[in-house]
This record gives C-alpha cells, structure tokens and sequence, in this order.
C-alpha cells in the first residue's frame, strides 16, 4: 500500500501544474487567467471562452456608461456628500 501512495500523488500533483494553454475544452478557443480576490493572496485559475470574455468586456463597457451618464459632473471626484 505505502508503495502506491507515492507515485499516485506524484500523478495528481503533476495533473494539477498542467499550463493553462492546455486546458483546451472543446473547439472554442479558453482564456485562462490566474486572478487572486480582493484582499487574497491565493491565486485561482479562471478559464473562460473567448466570446464570454467578450461579452463581460462588452457589459462592463455598458455598465460604466451607464453611471457615467446618471452621475452629474459636479458629483465626480468629490465623494459622497
């Protein structure tokens, strides 16, 4: 038993530090990231595919036109009141 657990660890660990070039789901094209939370240091891959990169950059765009247009110039930069 003990000459089992070494080399299955061994194979789980190196499965685990595959590049995210090679996490390949499919035809679509993935987008792997490394990204850490607000406040982390632990680090997470995150993939996606191309064209839900895309539409969040897409929304995000939106999104900051949107505040853009309902805040008041005067209210920019000052903080809240």
């Amino acid at each position: 038993m003990r000459a089992i657990v070494p080399p299955v660890l061994l194979f789980t660990l190196a499965a685990c530090s595959s590049p995210p070039e090679a996490q390949v789901a499919g035809q679509e094209r993935q987008v792997c990231v490394r990204e850490a939370a607000t406040g982390s240091t632990i680090t997470v891959t995150r993939c996606r595919s191309a064209e839900q990169v895309e539409r969040e950059r897409e929304a995000a765009a939106a999104a900051t036109a949107d505040i853009r247009r309902t805040v008041p110039e005067s209210a920019v930069g000052r903080g809240l009141p």
